[in-house]
């Protein structure tokens, strides 16, 4: 299946053919079901307090990858959207402006071949600035050319100069690649420091990236004289400057990849939760606390069940700058044990926790990062039913109250779809949809984006795969 636009089709559209598109914003391996169970989409939930300004690292086209774009309109009157591409030295290499609709969804094909002009089949490599006055969000995908397989990529709408992969690896046969882009007007030192996961000093390095440009490395453990360890990069700039960061755990000779988004320190929480899933099969499913600080962390986890029954409890501390990992066994304790859920997470220290999933034989993983911050008010960008795809969906109750929820579809157009689906959830409750668009009463061939709101505004995320 080939993802890009032809030559003679208009590649800045809202895409109608199934045979294209569809797979760049659903099945990507940065929100995927792990087990059947469903893995966190925070890439893929955005909440209605979008910046304007967004920037997305690491756009290539290549042999090898493709990069599509998303966009999606948050509010009811139409945005006029700029984007620019430039190259790694910082230069503004092209651009293009693009109309969506109110509360609509534009998709991209292969968009360095939309800014440079169809036919292009040279190399390239750079980064995105999209621009517009309204509420918008934007995300790539990354196409693996081969396997279609499809890596997303979160836009960065806000600016951090100290930031946390709480999960970097070089054990054979994955290794971690990192992108970075300065967004200051002058150049910055930045500074990659490399943990092990009992917070001892694997390696530093510190390297010089000019205003406005992005600095690329294949291997980041090679980068800095380390091979065969696993464990979390800070990534600092000296001189305060704005960066904006994305990580890809690639697999040697496979396509298998996943992207994995950065943890501001200053989003580091005492509060926070992430999902659950039992692994089956070749499945290990654990989490990763990661503490930050200079203090000895007191962590008490406990896990609920889809109805809000607290299926486990766990104590675990956590020694300043080490990682621990905790496994299914140490979250769920009753019978039955439920197959998905909700972990709720509170620390004596600000932290940041991972839940990593990995199928033992195929090396496949999946990275999902903590929620410290959560909206009554959530966006899947796009959700389809389109063969042979079809989405599903989870929804989550943070709150300790009851949570009426009410699901409603859009199309591409940003016009109302179907019928909303409506469902109450228990306090830490969570749900999942399977071919969510049958319970809003669409069938084959749609695809567009979901609200979800809780219409008693508690907080609330989701998920889809």
């Amino acid at each position: 299946m080939d993802i890009s636009a032809p030559p003679e089709a208009s590649p800045f559209r809202n895409e109608q053919d199934p045979a294209r598109g569809i797979s760049s914003f659903i099945c990507q391996r940065m929100c995927r079901f792990l087990a059947s169970i469903l893995v966190l989409g925070t890439s893929l939930i955005f909440s209605s307090r979008i910046f304007a300004s967004q920037t997305l690292p690491f756009i290539v086209k290549n042999s090898s990858f493709r990069t599509n774009l998303g966009i999606n309109n948050l509010e009811t009157t139409q945005a006029d959207v700029a984007i620019s591409l430039f190259d790694n030295n910082g230069t503004k290499v092209a651009s293009g402006t693009v109309s969506v609709n109110a509360l609509g969804f534009y998709h991209i094909n292969d968009v360095i071949s939309y800014l440079f002009g169809y036919p292009y089949n040279s190399p390239f490599e750079g980064y995105l600035n999209i621009e517009c006055v309204r509420r918008i969000a934007a995300f790539a995908s990354q196409i693996d050319n081969q396997s279609n397989d499809p890596g997303f990529i979160q836009s960065t709408r806000t600016t951090s100069d100290h930031m946390l992969v709480p999960w970097t690896t070089s054990i054979a046969p994955q290794k971690t690649s990192v992108s970075i882009v300065n967004l200051g007007d002058q150049a910055a030192l930045v500074k990659l420091t490399l943990l092990d996961e009992g917070g001892a000093l694997l390696g530093e390095t510190q390297r010089g990236v000019d205003a406005s440009s992005q600095w690329n490395t294949l291997d980041v453990h090679k980068e800095m004289g380390i091979g065969g360890k696993k464990g979390p990069l800070i990534v600092q700039s000296i001189d305060g400057l704005p960066l904006a960061l994305v990580c890809k755990i690639n697999q040697t000779g496979s396509p298998i990849s996943g992207f994995l988004p950065p943890v501001e320190f200053r989003k580091n929480a005492r509060v926070f939760y992430l999902p659950y899933s039992r692994g089956k099969g070749s499945q290990k499913n654990f989490l990763a606390l990661h503490n930050p600080g200079e203090s000895e962390a007191m962590v008490t986890l406990r896990s609920f069940g889809p109805s809000g029954v607290q299926a486990g409890e766990h104590v675990v501390p956590i020694l300043p700058r080490e990682t621990v990992e905790v496994t299914e066994q140490d979250l769920l304790s009753t019978d039955p044990i439920p197959d998905y859920g909700l972990v709720r997470g509170v620390s004596s220290q600000p932290l940041t926790a991972l839940a990593v999933n990995t199928h033992l034989v195929t090396g496949d993983s999946i990275y999902t990062t903590l929620i410290s911050e959560s909206s009554p008010e959530l966006l899947i960008p796009t959700v389809t039913q389109v063969q042979p795809f079809s989405s599903s969906l989870m929804l989550m109750n943070l709150s300790s109250s009851k949570a009426p929820i009410q699901i409603r579809a859009r199309d591409p157009h940003g016009d109302l779809a179907g019928s909303p689906y409506s469902t109450t959830l228990p306090p830490y409750g969570a749900i999942k949809l399977e071919s969510v668009l049958s319970f809003l009463s669409l069938g084959s061939g749609f695809y567009g984006p979901l609200e979800i709101r809780s219409a008693l505004g508690f907080p609330i995320y989701a998920f889809s795969q």
